[in-house]
């Protein structure tokens, strides 16, 4: 097809318009296919296949257009490439960041040059080169209506009087369009002449703008990472609370019993009533401290004669066995308040605390714990 060969030629000329349609698919088809990169990597890599070697050409028959070092159709394309990388592998929404560049670059080289084009050059479908686009242009060119002519017998001085009329009538739109075009060809010829005598400042310049967005995109990234692991690490620590490595389990005479985990967070558990199934939240939660929903009557540890101490989560099993977790601060003021206490509420569920202090005390963590104390 000699459209699709015309897209992949490196020996003809590009104007802007031409220039700017192909980037705007060919960013356009990595936008579609970024949201399906993770289920369906081949979509995206066929995406690459097929826009990577028409960006290439397109810049460089666009350069060549403009009358520019041909070297500098690296820009647009390296820019392109920057943009299809971080779209499939950057999951925060610093990438968006790099369409900016793109923006700017795709425009510039879609507007420089074009007043300098050789008028001796014909272009088809905005292309010019060794491809032939002929009948497919003329296949675009609107057929013209032929009107059917009347031989009237016109007197001579009417006849000029209606052509004089006409022109006048004529003249004014032509000359507002004529203005029109001189001015914007004078812009554009203005902004080719300071790309031809500013190709150096051009040349370090663009590198130097897009390695001062990478490394802002990288910090913006690197920030959204942190604060996704920051929140991954939070809702791991709600949603993993019974795959907590306990240890030092111990069993107290009224029927519950007390453990320590891996950061030396203490968790009293209890056997109790399954509760309904619409009390529970974040799946098997009876009460959450992280959303503040939950069962109200497991928001504190309330001692007799002693302090309330807030509790972090209570999960309720599948058997009706319900956890207490709390935090590690806490972890010294509970075992002593359990083994001097009278005892303690949690959850609507009370419990008495007689003969405790001799079980921990037979236990060498908890021993140590309670003899932390009295130092």
């Amino acid at each position: 097809m000699p459209v699709l060969k015309s897209l992949l030629c490196i020996q003809g000329y590009d104007n802007g318009r031409r220039f700017l349609i192909i980037s705007l698919v060919c960013y356009g088809l990595i936008l579609v296919a970024h949201p399906i990169v993770a289920t369906a990597k081949i979509i995206y890599l066929l995406v690459a296949i097929i826009s990577i070697p028409i960006m290439a050409a397109s810049s460089v028959r666009r350069i060549r257009n403009a009358q520019l070092n041909v070297a500098m159709s690296v820009f647009p394309f390296i820019i392109f490439l920057l943009n299809l990388w971080g779209f499939a592998a950057i999951d925060t929404a610093a990438k968006w960041w790099l369409m900016l560049p793109a923006t700017l670059v795709t425009l510039i080289i879609s507007l420089v040059g074009q007043a300098a084009v050789k008028p001796k050059q014909t272009y088809h479908l905005g292309y010019c080169g060794p491809i032939n686009l002929d009948k497919i242009a003329d296949l675009d060119q609107p057929l013209e209506r032929i009107e059917p002519r009347v031989n009237l017998e016109l007197d001579e001085s009417a006849r000029e009087s209606r052509l004089q009329t006409e022109f006048d009538m004529s003249q004014p739109a032509y000359s507002d369009s004529s203005d029109f075009s001189q001015s914007s060809e004078q812009w554009q010829q203005q902004l080719f002449d300071w790309f031809k005598h500013n190709q150096k400042l051009v040349v370090f310049s663009v590198p130097l703008i897009v390695i001062t967005l990478i490394v802002i995109f990288i910090s913006s990234s690197d920030k959204e990472r942190e604060q996704s692991k920051l929140t991954t690490h939070q809702a791991s620590d709600r949603l993993n609370f019974g795959k907590k490595h306990f240890q030092d389990k111990v069993k107290l005479p009224d029927q519950f019993w007390i453990m320590l985990d891996q950061n030396n967070a203490l968790s009293i558990g209890w056997e109790g009533d399954i509760p309904d199934q619409t009390k529970l939240t974040e799946g098997d939660f009876f009460w959450s401290a992280y959303s503040a929903i939950g069962d109200a009557s497991c928001t504190n540890l309330h001692f007799s004669l002693g302090a309330d101490i807030k509790s972090l989560l209570v999960r309720v099993n599948s058997s009706g066995d319900y956890y207490a977790n709390f935090s590690p601060v806490d972890t010294s003021l509970i075992v002593r308040s359990i083994a001097e206490k009278d005892r303690f509420k949690l959850c609507g569920y009370e419990f008495s605390l007689k003969g405790t202090g001799k079980v921990l005390r037979s236990n060498a963590t908890y021993r140590k714990i309670l003899a932390t104390k009295n130092q």
